[in-house]
Order: structure tokens, then C-alpha cells, then sequence
């Protein structure tokens, strides 16, 4: 969860609690959807458990990082990164 935290703070920090609401707001409905289906199970999908709920974890995590940090890359940014910064 800490990748989302900051995540989350670096849009805050440069004026844009929108977009971190935004990304809070994806993060926790597909948590929702995903700790639902990896849990519980759907269809054939057999449930994992607290095995599923983890994998449900990583993979919001995962994906909330990955398109906050797709906003920053825009260049409608406020705090535009490059390529060439790396």
C-alpha cells in the first residue's frame, strides 16, 4: 500500500487532490471486485481464501501505481516527468 501512498501525495502535494481521489476511488472498487471473485470464487473460479485476498492486494496495488504514474508522464502535469530524467 505504500506505493499508492505516495502515489496519491505526490498528485496532492502538486495541487491535485482530484486525481488522487480518483485513483483512491479505482483502487478501492476493483479491491472490492477482485477480493470478491479471489475469495469466494465465480463460476468454476474455485476461491483462494486469504491466499486470493493477497493476490487481490498485489494486483490493485499494482495497477493503481500504474496509472498514477501514467498521469505524471502526461503533459498536462503540473509536475511533468521525462523519459530523459531517468
Amino acid at each position: 500500500m505504500l506505493p499508492i501512498s505516495f502515489s496519491t501525495i505526490v498528485f496532492r502535494g502538486t495541487g491535485n487532490a482530484a486525481m488522487a481521489m480518483r485513483g483512491l476511488w479505482l483502487a478501492s472498487l476493483k479491491y472490492i471486485l477482485l477480493c470478491r471473485l479471489f475469495v469466494h470464487g465465480f463460476g468454476q473460479l474455485e476461491g483462494m481464501g486469504l491466499v486470493g485476498s493477497a493476490w487481490a492486494t498485489s494486483i490493485v496495488c499494482t495497477l493503481d501505481v500504474l496509472y498514477l504514474t501514467y498521469h505524471l508522464f502526461r503533459k498536462e502535469h503540473q509536475l511533468q516527468l521525462l523519459r530523459s530524467d531517468f
